[in-house]
């Protein structure tokens, strides 16, 4: 595990000031816990995502619901991504791989000092390409035109962008069609459904979109053997999900090997990439 001099409150005081003192105490008290990602196709992990946990057990959501209601969301939401960073910095799995944060996408628009989260990377000398933050679908942007404006910035700077279960929420066509993000993650009902013909009809018409979109598709939440051949057989080889590797705050970083295939249509699968 790399060490720093500096600890990360005392690096956030540096870049920052004191911007983050009005943030009650309560809501810096988090772990970041990491999933793993996969590419089947390089038999590899390809990124890391955080995931912010409260230490008092209580949900992640019911600290966002106070943020929300204490008008402070903004503020949160940027403060664990800066702290994803420094953990992901810490344990060494970051730059080597992606690693994905998510975002609310009206915090995009809050107005507030910019330039914070390159800030951080530069202190800690780590690329911005291999940052991808994750678009959650909860909420509607409070202004599209913003947030378009936004999400270039963020992309002219050489972050990448990710629009998170992808089907489900409310986003999902407008922003594909006007802003194509680098990755678009399919939603676990998807999965769930992989043996419905009609949402079969429904994954294909994704993976086409993607093609002329030249989107990424990851398929998320996958739990079971079947649910990796399902994808696998048809094209799709990034994947996330438990059958992968749960969130941990230490993730495992072994990769175990998958058995090669002759066709699309006789995948062989040996074990789940990653014990836990």
């Amino acid at each position: 595990m790399r060490t720093s001099h500096l600890s990360f409150e005392k690096l956030l005081e540096g870049i920052s000031g004191n911007l983050f003192q009005e943030l009650p105490p309560s809501f810096k008290e988090v772990d970041i816990y990491f999933q793993p990602l996969v590419d089947l196709e390089k038999n590899e992990i390809f990124g890391y995502e955080a995931l912010a946990r409260p230490l008092s057990g209580e949900p992640i959501l019911v600290l966002i619901q106070r943020a929300i209601q204490e008008n402070f969301l903004g503020l949160f939401d940027l403060y664990l991504r800066l702290k994803a960073i420094y953990r992901a910095y810490e344990l060494e799995i970051f730059p080597e791989k992606y690693l994905f944060l998510n975002v609310t996408p009206n915090c995009l628009l809050k107005k507030r000092p910019s330039g914070i989260t390159l800030n951080l990377l530069k202190a800690l000398n780590l690329p911005r390409e291999r940052i991808v933050l994750e678009i959650g679908e909860s909420y509607l942007p409070e202004d599209y035109g913003k947030f378009y404006e936004t999400l270039h910035y963020f992309k002219k700077q050489g972050f990448k962008i990710a629009v998170d279960d992808f089907g489900v929420g409310c986003i999902s066509y407008k922003v594909l069609w006007e802003f194509p993000p680098d990755y678009v993650k399919i939603d676990r009902f998807f999965v769930q459904q992989n043996q419905n013909p009609f949402f079969e009809k429904v994954i294909y018409h994704f993976i086409e979109l993607a093609k002329d979109l030249k989107i990424e598709l990851i398929v998320e939440g996958v739990e079971r053997e079947e649910e990796v051949l399902f994808f696998l057989d048809l094209g799709i080889n990034l994947m996330q999900g438990f059958f992968f590797g749960k969130p941990l705050l230490i993730p495992h970083r072994e990769e175990k090997k998958l058995r090669g295939f002759k066709s699309s249509y006789e995948v062989h699968l040996i074990n789940p990439l990653w014990a836990f």
